[in-house]
């Protein structure tokens, strides 16, 4: 009956909170209850405070230190950036990049374009974005859907790369012949 019980509160704590189902399949809920039931008798869950500055900061620098590895491949074996449109359950307008090589796949971010025209302009300057993070000369193909829009941004980033290579090897060619 105590382990009936306690599904029920789960339960109606998931209902309550709009939580997806699709928790029970993730590795880090079963690490959570494992977690739970080892931890010492009369264990309360952090305050709303605590887990929304300093423990959301320590995960945020735990998911860094996990993706270390993989970003330290980017300049070795380079990267693609891939990124495609969507809208998620409450209509808003998405785009996402994700940095992917050899090594491993890893989500950069996402952009609600509500409201906004998703011109090739608007897009190029979103993945510039991205590319400028990771670095443009990691940066080995750029992926997206075929909309005409997306092409357009290809042309453009494309451009805008071609520009900064060009830069490069003038910046280069004259620190070699000082």
């Amino acid at each position: 009956m105590a382990r009936e019980a306690v599904d029920l509160k789960i339960m109606r704590c998931l209902c309550a909170n709009a939580i997806a189902f699709n928790c029970f399949r993730s590795p880090q809920w079963h690490e959570m209850v494992q977690e739970i039931s080892q931890s010492p008798k009369g264990y309360k869950s952090p305050s709303f405070e605590k887990a929304r500055t300093s423990l959301l900061d320590e995960c945020y620098r735990n998911v860094e230190k996990e993706l270390a590895p993989v970003k330290d491949t980017w300049y070795i074996h380079g990267v693609s950036v891939a990124s495609d449109g969507w809208s998620n359950c409450k209509q808003d307008q998405l785009i996402n990049v994700i940095a992917a090589n050899c090594r491993g796949a890893m989500f950069m971010y996402c952009g609600v374009f509500n409201g906004v025209e998703k011109t090739g302009q608007v897009i190029a300057d979103f993945l510039l974005d991205a590319i400028e993070k990771i670095g443009p000369s990691n940066v080995l193909q750029v992926v997206t859907d075929n909309a005409k829009n997306c092409i357009s941004a290809g042309k453009e980033v494309q451009k805008t790369l071609l520009r900064l290579s060009n830069g490069l090897k003038t910046h280069t060619s004259v620190e070699s012949k000082l």
